[in-house]
C-alpha cells in the first residue's frame, strides 16, 4: 500500500486471500455449499478531479480530501476446479473514488 493522499495518487493490493467460491449469488446468500477459493485484486487512484475540505469542532472531526479516478483489477480462482476469472483493467469504472486524510478525537486540534 501506498498513499499520497494531497497529491491524488494511492495505491492497494492484496494477493491470495481465502474465500469461498458460491458459484452464483443465490448459493451465497442460502450459505449453500461452497468450493475454498482465493482472490486478488490491485486498486490505483490517481487524477485529482476535485478537492475539500470538512470541519465539526462540536464533534472533533476534521477531514480533507481529494476526488480521483480509481482503476480496480480483480482475479479469484476456484482451487478445487482450477476455475479463475480475471477482471480487464477498469471493466468496471469507479463512480466515485476519494482520498482522505481525516482527524478526529484527541488528534482533532495536533496538527499531525
Amino acid at each position: 500500500m501506498s498513499a499520497q493522499p494531497g497529491a491524488g495518487r494511492a495505491s492497494y493490493s492484496a494477493q491470495n486471500l481465502p474465500q469461498r467460491d458460491y458459484h452464483n449469488i443465490g448459493n451465497s446468500l442460502a450459505n449453500g455449499p461452497s468450493d475454498p477459493g482465493t482472490v486478488s485484486f490491485n486498486v490505483d487512484w490517481g487524477g485529482v478531479t476535485g478537492r475539500g475540505h470538512f470541519s465539526d469542532a462540536v464533534h472533533k472531526f476534521q477531514l480533507d480530501f481529494v476526488d480521483t479516478d480509481a482503476a480496480v483489477t480483480w482475479r479469484g480462482r476456484n482451487d478445487l476446479t482450477g476455475a479463475t476469472f480475471t477482471s480487464g483493467k477498469n471493466d468496471s469504472p469507479a463512480a466515485f473514488a476519494r482520498l482522505a486524510h481525516e482527524r478526529n478525537g484527541s488528534f482533532f486540534n495536533s496538527g499531525e
